[in-house]
């Protein structure tokens, strides 16, 4: 890592500004710290038995800190979804960047989710918004796709490539493996630190062994997890 140059800054008449700066940093590192507990909370118990006061007390700050940047605890879900939904834009964007084939897209996305959902609690915290977003009552944002509409995509590729039998029902099957990889990070997800993709390996070899690929463990174990720019809620946090 490059060392960080520090230039004096002569501070004379300078004084509101320089501490308006300050004020400005500290309010976005306080958010951040908000954005941090909460998903810890939501990831751990779920929405509805989170309370902005457990929230509030894991920082040690009065409710008031809180009220400042959010009015409602659907705000703090809405501020978490809206920032894990870029960060799904942003690993398809790496995903499709890489020169690959509909299989290797499929693996390269499944594994970077995986990976990416064991480093921190926002993940853990989206995918427990997502799961019980039908039976609350608040209006939560959609996400820009969903991991069945994105499995389906790398799946059809493969089909129309001819990686994969060409009997397959791209819905059924994009299902299956949706499905049997959240099983894997909603069995995993109270856990602080655990390799998801090690849990599924297993689970998506028979899946891709079940659409007719011959040798799935050479392709797993050739495409792997893109490294993703760190999450934005954290580096604000730690500025």
């Amino acid at each position: 890592m490059t060392p960080r140059t520090y230039r004096r800054v002569e501070t004379h008449g300078a004084g509101p500004t320089a501490s308006g700066s300050h004020r400005s940093a500290q309010a976005i590192r306080t958010r951040a710290e908000l954005l941090y507990a909460s998903a810890t909370a939501i990831g751990e118990r779920g929405y509805e038995a989170t309370s902005l006061a457990d929230i509030t007390a894991v920082l040690h700050k009065p409710k008031t800190a809180l009220r400042y940047h959010f009015d409602t605890k659907a705000d703090i879900a809405t501020a978490l979804l809206e920032a894990e939904f870029e960060r799904w834009e942003t690993m398809h964007e790496l995903v499709d960047d890489t020169n690959r084939t509909g299989l290797a897209g499929l693996i390269t996305m499944m594994r970077t989710f995986l990976a990416d959902n064991g480093t921190g609690p926002y993940q853990r915290a989206a995918i427990s918004l997502l799961l019980d977003a039908p039976v609350l009552d608040v209006t939560l944002p959609a996400p820009p796709f969903t991991a069945r509409q994105l499995v389906a995509e790398y799946l059809t590729e493969a089909l129309e490539d001819g990686e994969v039998d060409g009997a397959i029902e791209v819905k059924t099957a994009s299902d299956s493996i949706v499905d049997a990889t959240l099983g894997v990070v909603l069995r995993y997800r109270l856990e602080p630190v655990v390799d998801l993709e090690d849990k599924a390996e297993s689970i998506w070899s028979w899946s891709l062994m079940g659409l007719g690929v011959k040798r799935p463990h050479v392709l797993l174990e050739k495409y792997r997890a893109i490294a993703l720019p760190p999450h934005d809620i954290e580096t604000k946090r730690l500025l």
